[in-house]
């Protein structure tokens, strides 16, 4: 998958950002790529993203990240939106974003674990469950479930609809 960074504009001082952003793909996208997929099950079905660099809070559609955050948050919000990004229109259709982030928090510790480290992961929960009262209970309502129970529960989810981007096919 290629991302291309782009600043919002040129008011602001996102440059820094955005080059960093560019150098964490360029680092670790591959590895993000292949963990979001083999923890989903999933392909992404994108093969080029374009990804506004911004103030504001981070989102997936636009592919919009924020620029004035700490490296290591850069990291998750990237995987994060991705998973987001992944996810979209797979399994129940999810119209609440608690919905949808109790979808992918049912993988992305795990992938963060795998990419960064179990410290890491836990930390970026952390940071997550002070930023939101919704991330905070969605979190604690995946973290509740064994590894083998959140893998269970993703899988009825995802295969309880068709790809709501493709109606006539069943996501594989």
């Amino acid at each position: 998958m290629r991302i291309n960074f782009f600043i919002d504009s040129d008011l602001g001082d996102y440059e820094a950002g955005r080059a960093e952003y560019a150098h964490l793909w360029r680092e670790d996208g591959e590895r993000i790529v292949v963990a979001l997929e083999r923890a989903s099950g999933l392909v992404f079905r994108e093969h080029t993203v374009n990804a506004i660099v911004f103030e504001g809070r981070s989102q997936s559609h636009p592919l919009g990240l924020r620029h004035n955050i700490p490296t290591e948050y850069k990291r998750s919000e990237l995987v994060h939106e991705l998973g987001h990004r992944l996810l979209l229109g797979r399994g129940r259709e999810m119209e609440t974003s608690e919905k949808r982030h109790r979808f992918l928090f049912l993988v992305l510790f795990g992938v963060l674990a795998d990419l960064y480290g179990e410290q890491f992961a836990r930390e970026t929960v952390f940071r997550d469950s002070g930023f939101d009262s919704m991330y905070k209970d969605v979190w604690d309502w995946a973290r509740a479930f064994t590894v083998d129970e959140r893998r269970d529960e993703f899988t009825k989810l995802k295969s309880e609809n068709v790809d709501i981007h493709n109606r006539h096919k069943t996501v594989p």
